[in-house]
């Protein structure tokens, strides 16, 4: 009895993925957490890092100035603010990108243009999130209170 080539190469294909597995044999599983915020290590790493503008309404294309404080945070910089649209939260656009760096201040701005995506209805209720960034360990997110923008 003749085999195909198509056979005999099936074979060997999974010949040598089960003689992969064997190294695998060793390696034991341990269910890891999810690393919940609000443990103690990421609490301070973030703490006091906050946006310091109460916005209650802006016009679209408006340039506003943006204000972050480090608070006790080990944030070194700003990477970036996002809009999203607060009923659905969902990410509409990337307002800034840079590197804000905290140096000595404990206190970052940085003029902003307001402007919703086109296919977005005015008014509307947005929310802004902003990245801090560290070099000594994670990174913070912090998001804005819903505020209006409006035509």
């Amino acid at each position: 009895m003749i085999f195909s080539s198509k056979y005999i190469n099936l074979f060997v294909v999974v010949l040598v993925l089960v003689s992969l597995l064997g190294p695998f044999e060793s390696v034991s599983t341990e269910k890891i957490s999810r690393r919940d915020r609000n443990d103690s290590p990421f609490k301070e790493m973030c703490k006091g890092f906050k946006f310091d503008n109460k916005f209650t309404e802006v016009r679209n294309g408006e340039i506003v100035e943006v204000k972050w404080s480090k608070g006790e945070s080990k944030m070194d910089r700003i990477a970036n603010c996002e809009m999203f649209g607060e009923g659905n939260k969902k990410f509409w656009k990337q307002l800034w990108t840079g590197d804000l760096k905290f140096d000595n201040s404990k206190v970052l701005t940085s003029k902003i243009k307001f402007e919703v995506p086109k296919r977005i209805k005015l008014p509307t209720f947005i929310l802004l999130r902003t990245w801090g960034v560290s070099d000594k360990g994670p990174q913070c997110t912090i998001v804005t209170k819903k505020f209006r923008i409006v035509p």
